[in-house]
């Protein structure tokens, strides 16, 4: 929950995300000071050539990863005078004068909010508790509530990168299938179970291997391109693309697991289309689309 007083109010990062960030920042400041601290014990000088030269190049890179673990803010807090985030080697703060747009960006997986100022820009992760209540709050105090995405016919892009991310965390599902398998098989050839218990095995290997194939699926033809117009949603996947007029969709509900986090729209010729949450301006998305929705749905038919 968000953590309020007399004059500000304080959103945190998740407990679990903050001491995944702190258990990270330890192992990657270790392996980045592995050369001096080896160097001081005598131990660098004995190892060798190739674990050196592997821990001599481990060490920047984490040097650099931790670096940038310092730079996510882990607190966000808001006052009569506008926003102040705390990262563990920054601190920034903005006047609600200095804000001009907020735009919800996905960069190498890592989902944040962009607050654009006059001068620079400010950035706070999705994962703080009630992030939305804050964000709310900071587009209360923006003109045109800091929409990025504006007029009758508004573009939204999921990245290639982001697309590729989404892609391997479904082959991950794919080699837990793969497991699922071989385990099924280790219990065909060396147990003595019995032919029901290892038919209940072989249904849920089914179930499990079906449910990851769709899923892959459905990951891999998410639609890359939103446009949406007037009267009309045109969506475009790696494959093809699709067009369904905004009276002909019925409902939008949010998916659930196993598919991507986004909403599902779903037509009257029982047509569905997912678009995923690590869409650039998801959150315009979703706004704009239900604003329309709730428009075609009440106009008069032509």
């Amino acid at each position: 929950m968000s953590e309020k007083t007399s004059s500000k109010t304080n959103y945190q990062i998740k407990s679990v995300l903050l001491a995944r960030m702190l258990a990270e920042l330890t192992v990657f400041a270790i392996v980045a000071l592995a050369p001096l601290i080896l160097f001081g014990l005598g131990i660098f000088q004995k190892l060798h050539i190739i674990y050196r030269t592997m821990i001599c190049l481990a060490s920047p890179i984490t040097l650099g990863l931790a670096w940038a673990i310092c730079q996510i803010p882990f607190r966000a807090s808001v006052n009569e005078n506008g926003i102040e985030t705390r990262a563990f080697l920054k601190k920034r703060q903005a006047s609600w004068s200095q804000m001009q747009s907020l735009s919800l960006i996905n960069m190498v997986g890592w989902r944040h909010y962009r607050l654009g100022l006059r001068e620079g820009d400010l950035t706070f992760p999705c994962q703080l508790l009630n992030v939305q209540e804050l964000v709310a709050t900071i587009r209360s105090h923006l003109p045109s509530r800091g929409r990025v995405k504006t007029g009758d016919t508004q573009q939204y892009n999921l990245a290639k990168l982001a697309h590729l991310m989404l892609i391997g965390q479904a082959l991950l599902w794919l080699g837990f299938a793969i497991l699922f398998g071989i385990f099924f098989e280790s219990l065909r050839k060396t147990s003595n179970i019995s032919p029901f218990d290892l038919a209940l095995v072989l249904g849920l290997e089914i179930v499990v291997i079906l449910g990851v194939l769709w899923q892959f699926l459905y990951v891999v033809l998410l639609p890359r391109k939103v446009l949406l117009e007037n009267a009309n949603l045109k969506i475009g996947s790696l494959i093809r693309k699709r067009e369904v007029a905004l009276n002909q969709i019925e409902s939008m509900t949010e998916s659930k697991f196993p598919f991507p986090d986004g909403v599902k729209l779903n037509s009257k010729n029982k047509q569905s289309f997912l678009l995923s949450s690590s869409m650039d301006n998801f959150d315009e998305l979703v706004e704009e689309l239900k604003v329309r929705l709730d428009k075609a749905q009440t106009s008069p038919p032509n």
